[in-house]
């Protein structure tokens, strides 16, 4: 019974157009069908994503405050002593907690003074805007504690300036309490 024609044409099978069997149609279709709904599922992920972030600016897993880390160390006469430090991860400082000097080492004036008045209407507390050594390319400086608070401030500055610890000794005419200090190069 297998050999019976049906009405569709001379030859033509149940189930056969084209030389493939029909169930072979509905899997490819099938396959195809799954990858247009798993694109879909993807696009749809990635918008609710875009629409719940909240636009955090640090990095994924960045917290506002600082995290705890508890050890706990054992003395020789087997008690525990548990001790809690602070990680390394902290919250950047605001700019008004921030005293930022900016020298000019370019070699143009005025460009040190223009920059301090920027920050200043940031809300940064500034020191005199002066001159220093010349150099090429521009740096930030910062002292221990506030690598983070010097990151987020090279990062508002155009060119991408360099990011480095205060060195010893500091630039010259860098004022004694500031944290940030920036050296704009030409």
């Amino acid at each position: 019974m297998s050999d019976m024609l049906l009405p569709g044409g001379p030859g033509e099978r149940r189930g056969e157009r084209d030389g493939r069997p029909g169930y072979m149609q509905a899997v490819g279709t099938r396959g195809a069908r799954g990858a247009i709904v798993i694109a879909l599922a993807v696009i749809a992920g990635v918008v609710l994503l875009q629409v719940v972030d909240k636009g955090n600016t640090g990095p994924v897993g960045d917290q506002s405050a600082r995290a705890a880390v508890t050890t706990t160390t054992t003395a020789k006469s087997g008690t525990s002593t548990p001790s809690t430090t602070a990680a390394a991860a902290q919250a950047v400082r605001p700019p008004s907690q921030i005293v930022v000097e900016v020298l000019n080492g370019s070699g143009q004036s005025g460009v040190a003074g223009a920059l301090t008045t920027q920050l200043k209407a940031k809300g940064y507390q500034t020191a005199d805007a002066k001159d220093t050594t010349k150099r090429t390319g521009t740096v930030v400086y910062y002292r221990a504690g506030y690598e983070r608070e010097a990151a987020a401030l090279a990062a508002l500055l155009p060119g991408g300036p360099q990011l480095a610890p205060m060195p010893t000794p500091p630039p010259q005419n860098t004022a004694p309490n500031a944290n940030i200090v920036i050296v704009i190069g030409g």
